[in-house]
């Protein structure tokens, strides 16, 4: 349910226009607090997703919202800073390898652009961890999260509602062809594969970490 909730709160914080940026940033504050107020207090840092699956997920909504909004949130870097990202991707649960491989091509531009490089070593360090293939239950090792505020697909619908609905741009000053390319371009709320560098940025379902399913 936590979960569920959470990826609920970040897909509307995302899409609706009509939000107050003073209501995103506390909705994005709460989840960051959560999440760290959690990594604080576990005690077993087995990365698997039956123990940490709400961790796991809330960490997921934080950096879709980091990274649909980052035009905003950069224009407030003391805000920035406040949220202490860096402490979650550095965590020994690992969140960063439960996110999808279309949202950290995203946080890897962002950090270019911000010449970020702890991030950037902290990512490529990652790359060399392997995710245990099942949970101590037996299950998959896979995220498994919903975001219902997908673009819409039936033209009539999304004509009614484009006044109210966000569509993920990226970064402004994304000259190359990837950011540009309809899978970002069009929004972070569509099918993604952790294998597949041209698919879009999240899933609806979604599940990453383990075998990729449609």
């Amino acid at each position: 349910m936590k979960a569920a909730a959470a990826s609920y709160t970040a897909s509307f914080l995302c899409r609706a226009k009509y939000l107050p940026p003073a209501l995103l940033k506390e909705g994005l504050t709460t989840l960051v607090g959560w999440a760290s107020s959690y990594s604080d207090r576990v005690t077993n840092f087995t990365v698997d997703v039956d123990m940490h699956g709400v961790f796991y997920a809330i960490c997921y909504s934080i950096f879709y919202i980091y990274c649909f909004h980052f035009e905003f949130l950069s224009t407030d870097p003391a805000y920035l800073t406040s949220l202490n990202l860096t402490k979650l991707l550095t965590s020994p649960l690992n969140p960063l390898k439960f996110l999808s491989a279309s949202i950290i091509e995203e946080m890897e531009r962002i950090c270019i652009r911000r010449a970020n490089t702890l991030w950037i070593q902290i990512i490529e360090r990652n790359k060399d961890f392997i995710l245990p293939t099942f949970t101590i239950s037996g299950a998959p090792n896979i995220l498994d999260v919903f975001f219902p505020f997908d673009p819409p697909q039936l033209d009539m619908l999304a004509r009614h509602i484009e006044p109210i609905y966000s569509e993920f741009k990226g970064t402004s000053d994304d000259n190359d062809s990837t950011s540009q390319s309809p899978h970002l371009g069009r929004s972070i709320d569509s099918p993604i594969g952790s294998d597949n560098p041209g698919t879009p940025m999240s899933c609806t379902p979604i599940e990453v970490g383990g075998s990729y399913l449609m």
